[in-house]
């Protein structure tokens, strides 16, 4: 035994000679470790890999994977064994917490497919006689053009006729076109269209794109409408604020993926409340139907990136797509 058993488990290594080497593996672990240890005695095996638990001074667990090597005489016989330990208990924590992560994935699709089945079966039986009453209503409002509230009802009428749109997108996305995307000219338009925006609720729009050319594989409408949706929805974040708003836009060249972060300073999201974001229905907008997010993440899923969301409340928002980059020669996009 060397200092290293003494950093790892806090034991002393004198303390530990002569003492049974079992009564400091984790006791769900011993059995089986038994097991696998008493297969060495028939010359079978040279030597082994385990993973268990190690006991720590003053209490505690920590994962290790052991490496053992059996030693036989030229008879076969056995004569004892060495072993190196290895601290595992980052990877496995590591593992611990991407098992969980799937797991919400898991259930988080499953929550989305069955939204969408529902969603198509919803958008197609209203929008019919929706489209009925509309046609009625104009055909009213010509004869009665001094009737008050029509405004009013065919704003309502064009809400409701958003919010199948956004039902139909999530049950099923428009067909894709996709092609190669430089993303710098793409964000440069986005931030076009939505700076009117931003001047009308007294935001002050900040871009960074870098000098870097990036291209992505994608339908660049799709990727357009998810761009909007984000912006949009951050400057909606501020619009009760008193204090100078800000929305920051950037993007950032990786090896393998281009990142675009949509920052602003508004009132940020609470922890419990993120853990819901993207799913149906679920909104923190006073009148906001809860889909724009949902379509957004399916979009996202479908060019193979990601989508993700830091916050803290009073502090502001940043939301950050990640989409896989690919290379191409200098002169094509020439």
């Amino acid at each position: 035994m060397n200092e290293a058993w003494g950093e790892l488990t806090g034991y002393d290594v004198q303390e530990s000679i002569g003492t049974y080497s079992l009564s400091y593996i984790h006791p769900d672990d011993r059995l089986n470790l038994h097991k696998e240890l008493s297969r060495f005695q028939d010359g079978a095996e040279k030597s082994n890999v385990f993973e268990f638990r190690v006991q720590k001074k003053g209490g505690g667990f920590v994962w290790c994977e052991v490496f053992i090597k059996y030693e036989y005489s030229s008879k076969g016989r056995f004569e004892g064994m060495t072993g190196t330990i290895k601290d595992k208990t980052f990877r496995k924590q590591s593992e611990e917490r991407l098992l969980k992560t799937n797991e919400a994935l898991a259930v988080k699709s499953e929550k989305l497919a069955s939204a969408a089945q529902l969603a198509a079966g919803i958008a197609h039986e209203v929008r019919n006689p929706l489209t009925s009453v509309k046609g009625f209503l104009q055909l009213l409002e010509k004869k009665e053009s001094t009737m008050p509230y029509f405004e009013i009802i065919f704003s309502e009428i064009s809400r409701i006729e958003l919010v199948l749109s956004e039902l139909l997108t999530l049950a099923k996305p428009h067909s894709t076109l996709f092609t190669n995307v430089e993303m710098k000219g793409l964000l440069k338009q986005v931030s076009t269209l939505i700076e009117s925006n931003a001047l009308l609720n007294d935001v002050t729009l900040q871009t960074n794109f870098g000098n870097e050319e990036a291209v992505v594989f994608a339908d660049p409408n799709q990727i357009k409408q998810v761009f909007i949706n984000l912006m949009k929805n951050a400057i909606e974040a501020m619009s009760q604020m008193e204090k100078s708003k800000y929305l920051h836009v950037s993007m950032d060249v990786q090896e393998m993926f281009i990142s675009v972060r949509i920052t602003d300073n508004g009132a940020g999201i609470s922890k419990e409340d993120i853990d819901r974001l993207g799913e149906p229905f679920f909104t923190t907008k006073e009148s906001g139907t809860g889909l724009g997010l949902s379509v957004c993440l399916k979009i996202i899923e479908q060019h193979g990136g990601e989508l993700l969301i830091e916050s803290e409340e009073g502090q502001g928002s940043t939301f950050e797509m990640k989409l896989p980059r690919i290379m191409i020669d200098q002169h094509v996009l020439e």
